[in-house]
């Protein structure tokens, strides 16, 4: 049997209606947490990008501050903040860098990290002040756990900045993830509108 054309054509407008009332792009508001973790994760990401010149076998200029942040180990961080979102990462990236550079330019804006690194920050601070302090100790004693690697490096600065950052990183996505895996878990176990209103 075909959709009624009357609900067909009322769904999309509903759906509309559902999603701006149910204020779902609330978190994405900046507060002083959001703006703390957000300014640190795109430290990560240009840091990371900058660190990268690294493995330029052309012989071009370094980018600005390359020299400067050379003690501290911000390419694994960074690494370790696009993983969870390198299936759409490049095209993300693709569509957001249309910025014309001088010829021989590396360094390019990670625009994408930073858009990211925002909306994954803001949703974080949301999740982290509703979860449990069990939660919290957990999800920060998992967080920890890539720490052990930077056991062996010789260099203490560089041992420390990339143990503190690596954390970070994983404490958020941990948090995040979780986050959205509940969210959509009681947005899926919501009644329909027709549930609520057939009859017992």
């Amino acid at each position: 049997m075909g959709r009624d054309p009357k609900i067909q054509a009322a769904t999309l407008p509903s759906l509309l209606v559902v999603f701006a009332s149910s204020h779902v792009l609330e978190f994405l508001k900046p507060d002083g947490w959001k703006l703390l973790i957000f300014s640190v994760l795109a430290f990560i990401c240009v840091g990371g990008l900058i660190q990268s010149y690294a493995f330029v076998d052309d012989f071009i200029p370094p980018p600005p501050f390359y020299e400067e942040l050379r003690p501290l180990d911000l390419w694994a961080p960074s690494m370790l903040l696009i993983l969870p979102f390198l299936p759409f990462y490049s095209i993300l990236s693709e569509l957001l860098v249309h910025i014309p550079l001088p010829s021989g330019t590396f360094f390019k804006p990670p625009l994408g990290c930073l858009l990211l690194s925002y909306v994954e920050g803001a949703w974080f601070v949301i999740q982290w002040r509703e979860m449990s302090w069990r939660g919290r100790r957990i999800s920060s004693i998992l967080a920890l756990l890539p720490s052990v690697f930077y056991i062996s490096a010789p260099d203490p600065v560089f041992a420390l900045s990339g143990a503190v950052l690596s954390f970070l990183v994983i404490l958020v996505h941990l948090v995040a993830f979780y986050g959205l895996a509940k969210a959509v878990h009681g947005w899926a176990s919501r009644p329909t509108t027709r549930e609520i209103e057939s009859p017992q």
